[in-house]
């Protein structure tokens, strides 16, 4: 290995990735098919937030080395990372010809299986499988996946911390509890781990406990754009009827987006019957009004039904010009 690659292996280790990146060109200058040098600017590249340029390193250092788990690994993690992602324009995962966001997950999820098919004790490979399961909402093989990374690496915090959010959208608070509580005892500097702790505390109405978890992720990191919204939605619930729609929202968040259109076409018929009744007890005081009284409610509970934690992140997103 050239002086430039060990140079960026100690950046990478500093977590200085826009320094080893440098490096990385550099070793690339002088050995332009090193796969380890391509690899590695990949994932220097995904962790700078530059998914885009990352896919043809990643590409390029298969080709060069296609036995490698790690690499599929870095290639499964690049097109994970990227939300832009066309699957068309990868060639390194034929057949996926449709665009998307499962069009996405589904590459990535086909790329990771190579590298655990490849190095099947890999923590790592299996952490992100269950990450991406998560995200297709495939929550009960995510979890057996999470407990294959546990049984090769106990101390994998982030796998701890995965768990708990699943455990959490299926209301089972007291295992994400604990899940929540082995991420902190591994990692008790890792923001993450408090905001996790933080929701789980929420759902247990537990508001002073989530406060203090929230406020412990912003100091370590003040970017954590998750704990400003727990601390947000924690600070509100204070309020009985906001905690009760946000306990609510968290358990109905695991159906996906459809379900909330399915849970505002079954108050649909409610207030028909509720206007229609009405007409008949009242004619004179709701007639002409009863059907607007009913659209106006299904329309506010609607709102209401929409993911809460979604839509003030998407907020906080745009105040810091994320979108």
């Amino acid at each position: 290995m050239s002086e430039h690659y060990d140079k960026a292996l100690i950046a990478v280790d500093r977590d200085r990735y826009k320094i080893a990146i440098e490096y990385l060109n550099k070793t690339l200058e002088e050995s332009p098919d090193d796969s380890d040098a391509l690899g590695l600017l990949a994932l220097c590249l995904v962790l700078t937030d530059r998914e885009r340029e990352a896919h043809e390193p990643a590409r390029r250092a298969i080709e060069l080395n296609p036995e490698s788990s790690y690499l599929h690994y870095v290639n499964a993690l690049v097109i994970f990372s990227d939300e832009h992602w066309v699957a068309r324009k990868l060639h390194s995962v034929p057949g996926f010809k449709e665009q998307g966001e499962k069009a996405r997950l589904s590459a990535a999820h086909s790329a990771v299986r190579v590298s655990i098919e490849l190095d099947p004790y890999d923590a790592d490979s299996h952490h992100l499988r269950a990450q991406i399961l998560y995200h297709l909402s495939k929550y009960e093989l995510a979890l057996d996946v999470i407990q294959t990374t546990l049984t090769i690496d106990p101390d994998y915090a982030d796998a701890h911390m995965l768990r708990s959010k699943i455990l959490q959208l299926k209301g089972k608070t007291e295992g994400a509890a604990a899940a929540a509580e082995l991420a902190l005892e591994i990692e008790p500097e890792d923001d993450d781990a408090h905001d996790t702790r933080g929701w789980v505390y929420i759902q247990q109405n537990r508001i002073d406990e989530a406060i203090d978890h929230f406020t412990e992720a912003l100091r370590i990191d003040p970017n954590n754009l998750i704990a400003r919204v727990g601390l947000t939605c924690a600070r509100k619930s204070k309020n009985r009827i906001y905690a009760g729609l946000l306990r609510f929202n968290m358990r109905v968040e695991r159906f996906g987006d459809k379900s909330f259109w399915i849970l505002g076409l079954c108050i649909l018929p409610i207030f028909i019957i509720f206007d229609y009744f009405f007409e008949k007890i009242f004619p004179n005081l709701l007639w002409n009004y009863g059907s607007v009284i009913a659209f106006l409610a299904i329309v506010y509970s609607w709102y209401y039904l929409t993911p809460i934690r979604a839509r003030l992140l998407e907020k906080e997103q745009k105040k810091d010009g994320l979108k």
